[in-house]
């Protein structure tokens, strides 16, 4: 059983494999040779369980979830707001600055000007909505962070895996313990206090270029690290239970960032959306105006 590829797809199917070969080599690297006398260790099973039960734990994160399932239409669902963003709602603002203009230029007089002023209003607020940095962005923005918070986290926990499985297998080859199983943590790295800033984003920092598909990721650099330790598989395990712990807590760090900034946004939205913040519709007094107060007559 092979470990999965570097480029493998991040979903169930490449997590059981990495499940599978590295529980594999768990049993085949723990030493219980009966011909060697000096490596005949008669709690085989015992450490193989010692060795499996970080490795089940790491199971449960990896399975959870399928992030390539988010609905869509075409591209990813942040580019599918965009399009809305962009094929909609932009055009409402050029609608209702065009009326305006037609209103301005047939119409005068206070009514006109209490009209000409709620178009304006209504107007600034659906650029609210649909400007360059408006919600329906912030939103697309918030979508695509959600997402790359949950691949890195995927991604961490894979590579986590490799680096094991790499440590387990060199164990004949008799390589210093922490040469190998140096992993790059993605989530680890990122500096929380700069998102947000100056439009940094997760996503930025996650991936090298942008996403245009939910199969579509290449991954940006990571500087944080971590060392697999131990010379049997049951003690690079546990050295790999205390490095999940480590992605965990990461994971869970991100994930609150975007919380914060969802709860933000949710707010910002319920404000918007509460009528009693818009411009009043102008109600205009007609009842001395000739022609709504002419009665007609047929001759």
């Amino acid at each position: 059983m092979n470990f999965p590829a570097h480029d493998a797809a991040l979903d169930a199917n490449t997590f059981e494999q990495a499940y599978a070969a590295l529980a594999r080599a768990i049993h085949d690297e723990t030493p219980d040779s009966v011909a060697d006398p000096l490596h005949r260790m008669p709690d085989y099973q015992q450490m193989v369980g010692e060795a499996l039960a970080p490795l089940d734990k790491w199971r449960a994160h990896a399975l959870d979830g399928d992030p390539a399932q988010l609905p869509h239409q075409t591209g990813t669902p942040w580019s599918d707001l965009d399009r809305a963003r962009i094929g909609h709602l932009a055009d409402l603002i050029a609608t209702m600055s065009t009326i305006g203009q037609n209103l301005n230029a047939h119409w005068s007089g206070s009514g006109a000007e209490h009209y000409s002023a709620y178009m304006t209003g209504i107007s600034g607020r659906l650029n609210e909505y649909a400007g360059p940095n408006g919600y329906v962005q912030q939103a697309a923005a918030a979508l695509e962070d959600a997402f790359a918070v949950r691949v890195a986290f995927k991604k961490d926990l894979l590579e986590l895996a490799r680096g094991a499985y790499d440590k387990i297998k060199s164990i004949d080859d008799g390589v210093s313990a922490g040469d190998l199983g140096m992993l790059c943590l993605m989530l680890a790295s990122l500096g929380f206090g700069e998102i947000g800033i100056a439009g940094a984003t997760i996503a930025g920092k996650v991936f090298a270029k942008a996403v245009t598909s939910l199969n579509d990721q290449a991954f940006a650099t990571s500087k944080a690290r971590v060392f697999l330790h131990g010379d049997l598989p049951k003690d690079i395990m546990k050295s790999f239970g205390t490095a999940l712990e480590q992605i965990v807590e990461a994971h869970r760090n991100a994930a609150k960032q975007l919380e914060a900034r969802m709860d933000t946004l949710w707010q910002r939205l319920c404000y918007s959306a509460d009528e009693k913040y818009y411009p009043a519709i102008p109600v205009i007094d007609t009842s001395h105006t000739p022609s709504f107060s002419k009665q007609f007559y047929p001759r």
